[in-house]
């Protein structure tokens, strides 16, 4: 899980340059496609795989942390789209419903953290 923040870095300071005009939508589509996503992808694999206890926030927290990088993935792939022309209402849409479930999902993992940190102070 070492490539978590790296990959997160970057594909933060990619999108910021975009927005930016530092670099074209264009490039910024090519780097998440060699880049970006095989990372992604990479990382939901091995969240996918962490096994936890039945009961065990941590769990609930992977979960969640893979469900954050499923959006971010669908969100990539409706920034390519959008690349190739101008976005369809059923894209904003969808992104606006992404973005309200990634702080559903923030308010969630708060929760399991304080409770993972709870459990720790016990033993």
């Amino acid at each position: 899980m070492k490539e978590i923040r790296p990959s997160w870095k970057d594909l933060e300071e990619d999108l910021h340059a975009m927005i930016a005009g530092r670099i074209s939508q264009t490039q910024f589509n090519e780097r998440s496609r060699i880049t970006h996503t095989p990372r992604m992808l990479g990382i939901l694999a091995e969240l996918r795989g962490a096994r936890f206890a039945l009961g065990d926030a941590r769990g609930a927290i992977v979960a969640e942390c893979a469900r954050v990088v499923e959006l971010t993935l669908d969100m990539l792939s409706i920034i390519s789209q959008i690349g190739n022309g101008t976005p369809s209402n059923a894209d904003l849409v969808r992104l606006e419903a992404m973005k309200a479930e990634m702080v559903q999902i923030n308010s969630r993992m708060t929760r399991y953290v304080e409770r993972v940190r709870s459990d720790q102070s016990k033993r």
